[in-house]
């Protein structure tokens, strides 16, 4: 929204300049487009004396999840919310910058109110309402980010162009409420009315994930492959939403193929990037199946990201690297210093992180001196339990593995028996995992009609060859 203060003709059009521009960065993080950075860098160079850019610079660079920006965030924070205050700009503008100054201060709770606010002022303003939405993701805060996107959703125009977005947003929170069938409606609605809308495709897939709806998952993702291809690095967390149908249909060389060609075709450090890689190879190796020396440049991006800790996601993923490349030693390094950390984690979060992240710290400092059932009993009070570290119920769900594997090892049949049939029954009958742990217990499952696997719809293969793959 331009500033109050602009009345001349000059300065409308300036104003106008600015909307489109506004309008044209906030399409692109919201449909997590490569040329979110370049549109972003335009705004600070064309409207150095406005606070929107330097607020947004400051809250993006939070959501990098790298601590090491946190200074130069924090430096444009206080930047916008001076020139917001001196400069008469509209409420809008001042909420949002004061989010910037939440949000670089490890308050994300109170960015979060700062957003709200601003958005019951301007509602049409997306980009505030992406980032609330992201800020609420990181923080595992499932129920705000469904009334905050049905809210959104109520309050923008049925003519809005980013209409399509907020619904991939919601049909998200609906998905990781439980609200599956809703959440697939909205989310293809919302794809149809916004095409680039990754987020919502994506909703729609861990829709399919969770209800263990394999061929139609790897149809979907199969149908808006270009999408994937043409989003910013989230593309590579799609196909490992594919990776996850491919293992589920046995084919594994093509899951390795993915890995190389898509999931890891670019091999950064960044946190979700190494997420994707460290959950992949881990839910492999757990069935038994050899991933080559795929670990090492994992564990070695996750050691130094370890060094300069931030969030429980990210930290626990990293350990998952570890713990996988057989680092047990650096691993119990690491395990004893986030022990630490965590338990200081800023009150000013959610109160539960602290407490749910370092009983995760504990289960693999006991992986790594071998005491399984030692580690089962710290996953076990939290399995399915987890959001508030952050990320999906399909990303957390690494854990859940992790935990029941380290059970089976460590003498708790009977606990991760029960486990094991409420995945089934929540999956249609049917998830690889589960079978494969049945298979330890030498137990066979026998299902009733009722929960029977639906079929698959398309052969993985089939999927691979029209992706390229």
């Amino acid at each position: 929204m331009p500033p109050a203060k602009i009345t001349s003709p000059e300065q409308s059009n300036e104003a106008s300049s600015f909307s489109a521009l506004a309008n044209n960065l906030a399409e692109a993080a919201l449909s997590h487009s490569r040329a979110t950075p370049a549109k972003l860098l335009t705004m600070l160079e064309d409207f150095s004396d406005h606070p929107r850019g330097h607020a947004a610079q400051a809250l993006t660079m939070v959501l990098s999840g790298r601590p090491e920006v946190l200074p130069g965030a924090a430096a444009a924070a206080q930047k916008a919310a001076a020139q917001a205050k001196a400069g008469h700009f509209p409420g809008f503008e001042i909420h949002f910058a004061d989010a910037a100054i939440s949000a670089t201060s490890g308050d994300w709770l109170g960015a979060i109110e700062q957003l709200e606010k601003a958005l019951i002022l301007a509602p049409e303003e997306t980009l505030a309402f992406k980032i609330s939405h992201g800020l609420r993701f990181m923080l595992g805060d499932k129920h705000g980010l469904l009334a905050s996107a049905r809210l959104q959703l109520d309050r923008l125009g049925e003519d809005h162009p980013h209409r399509g977005y907020v619904m991939g947003c919601l049909a998200f929170a609906l998905e990781e409420n439980g609200f599956y069938e809703e959440a697939e409606r909205i989310g293809v609605e919302g794809v149809q009315l916004s095409p680039t809308d990754v987020w919502g495709l994506h909703a729609v897939s861990h829709v399919h994930e969770m209800q263990g709806r394999i061929g139609e998952g790897i149809a979907w993702i199969v149908q808006h492959e270009a999408r994937a291809r043409e989003a910013n690095n989230f593309g590579f967390h799609l196909f490992w939403h594919l990776a996850l149908f491919l293992i589920e249909q046995g084919d594994i060389p093509s899951v390795f193929a993915l890995y190389d060609r898509e999931i890891r075709a670019e091999k950064t450090d960044d946190f979700r990037d190494l997420a994707n890689a460290a959950s992949l190879l881990m839910r492999l190796q757990l069935m038994g199946i050899p991933v080559g020396n795929r670990w090492e440049e994992l564990a070695d991006k996750a050691e130094a990201r370890l060094n300069a800790s931030y969030l429980p996601f990210a930290d626990l993923h990293g350990l998952i690297a570890l713990h996988g490349a057989g680092r047990h030693d650096v691993l119990r390094q690491n395990c004893k210093r986030l022990g630490v950390i965590h338990a200081a984690s800023p009150a000013k979060q959610r109160v539960d992180i602290g407490n749910l992240s370092r009983a995760y710290v504990a289960a693999f400092d006991a992986l790594a001196t071998g005491k399984a059932d030692e580690a089962f009993m710290r996953f076990a009070p939290h399995i399915g339990r987890d959001a508030g570290l952050g990320g999906s119920d399909a990303q957390r769900d690494i854990f859940t593995q992790i935990a029941l594997d380290a059970g089976i090892r460590g003498d708790k049949a009977a606990s991760v028996q029960a486990y094991l049939n409420d995945r089934l029954m929540r999956r249609g009958g049917e998830n690889r995992f589960a079978a494969l742990q049945f298979a330890k217990l030498g137990q066979r499952q026998i299902m009733s009609q009722s929960m029977a696997p639906i079929r698959a719809t398309m052969d993985s293969r089939h999927a691979l060859a029209v992706l390229g793959v």
